[in-house]
C-alpha cells in the first residue's frame, strides 16, 4: 500500500494522524524544522530490506534539525523516499490497534481491537506481547474510515493515545496482509481466518464473529525477552512484573510444547549473535 496517498487521503479526509510531512529535496526540511515539532520519526515509504540493513529498526527518531538533516541525506544516497512524522509521546501500552476482515461486498466480517504491551524494538517496533481490549473510539474510527474507501478484504490500522491531549491518533496502517498477531484474534475464540475462507469460497460466515473482550493475550517469546531484557537494562522493569504480565496468555508466536525446536532454534542463534555483539564490541574497545 502507498503510505503516502493514505496519510494524505487521512489528512483531507479530516482522519486524525500526526504532522506529516513528505519531503522530496533537502530544501523541504526547512518547513519541517520550522514547524518545530520535534522530536519526530522518520520511515520508509516501503519497508525495505536495505532500509532494515541500516538502521535496524522500523522508525529513525530525531532530534533537532542537524539530526534530521544528516537521517535524510542518508536516505537520499540509499534511495529510499521517506515520510517525516511528528512523534506522539505515550508508552507501549498506549498503541492500539483494529484488526478487520471486510467481505467481498466490503461488509464487515470481523474486526477486533487490541492493545501492544511491549514492543520490539523498545518504543518503536512490533508487538511482542499484546492483549485483547475493548476501545469503541479505536474501532469507530477504522469503520468510518473503511466504510469510506469501500474496503475490502484483511488489514489492520494503528492508533496512538496522546498522553498530553488523550486524543488518539492513526499512526499505521497494514493493508493486505495480516500483522504477526494475528493469532491473538483466533485465541480470542473469533475464527477470522475460516471467515476469510468462507468469503472466498461463498460459503455462509460464521456465526461466531463477534468480538468478546476476554482479555486473552498473546506473546512473541523470543522478542518479548529481548524487550524485557532491554527495560531491566534502564530500570523500567523488573522481574515480578513481566512475569506478572504474562497472566493470560492463549496464544504464543514462536513457542510450543508440542514442537519445542523452532524456539530453541530461536535462542541458538540468537546467542552467536549476542557473542558476534560482545566480540565486535571488545575489538572496538581494544582497538580504541
Amino acid at each position: 500500500m502507498n503510505k503516502v496517498n493514505f496519510y494524505k487521503y487521512a489528512q483531507q479526509n479530516g482522519f486524525p494522524i500526526p504532522a506529516t510531512f513528505y519531503p522530496v529535496n533537502k530544501s523541504d526540511l526547512k518547513e519541517i524544522s520550522d514547524r518545530n515539532l520535534f522530536p519526530y520519526i522518520i520511515k520508509p515509504v516501503k519497508r525495505t530490506e536495505n532500509w532494515l540493513r541500516r538502521f535496524n529498526k522500523k522508525v529513525v527518531e530525531v532530534t533537532d534539525s542537524e539530526h534530521l538533516s544528516r537521517v535524510f541525506d542518508m536516505c537520499s544516497a540509499a534511495g529510499e523516499d521517506v515520510i517525516v512524522q511528528e512523534w506522539i509521546d505515550g508508552r507501549d501500552s498506549d498503541l492500539y490497534s483494529c484488526i478487520f476482515y471486510y467481505d467481498k461486498d466490503c461488509n464487515r466480517a470481523v474486526t477486533f481491537t487490541s492493545r501492544k504491551l511491549r514492543q520490539w524494538h523498545i518504543e518503536n517496533g512490533d508487538a511482542c506481547l499484546a492483549e485483547e481490549c475493548r476501545n469503541d473510539e479505536v474501532l469507530n474510527i477504522t469503520m468510518d474510515l473503511l466504510s469510506r474507501v469501500r474496503f475490502k478484504g484483511i488489514g489492520s490500522v494503528e492508533f496512538k493515545l496522546d498522553s498530553a491531549t488523550g486524543g488518539y491518533f492513526i499512526i499505521e496502517p497494514n493493508i493486505g496482509r495480516p500483522v504477526s498477531r494475528i493469532s491473538l484474534v483466533e485465541a480470542a475464540g473469533i475464527p477470522i481466518i475460516y471467515t476469510m475462507y468462507c468469503d472466498a469460497s461463498g460459503l455462509p460466515l460464521p456465526s461466531n464473529r463477534g468480538q468478546r473482550y476476554t482479555g486473552v493475550k498473546w506473546i512473541a517469546l523470543y522478542l518479548d525477552l529481548r524487550s524485557a531484557w532491554a527495560y531491566f537494562s534502564e530500570g523500567k522493569l523488573t522481574l515480578r512484573d513481566w512475569l506478572k504480565s504474562l497472566s493470560g496468555l492463549k496464544s504464543c508466536a514462536d513457542f510450543s510444547m508440542r514442537d519445542p525446536l523452532p524456539f530453541m532454534a530461536i535462542l541458538y542463534i540468537g546467542f552467536f549473535v549476542l557473542l558476534k555483539k560482545i566480540w565486535y564490541a571488545l575489538a572496538g574497545s581494544s582497538g580504541g
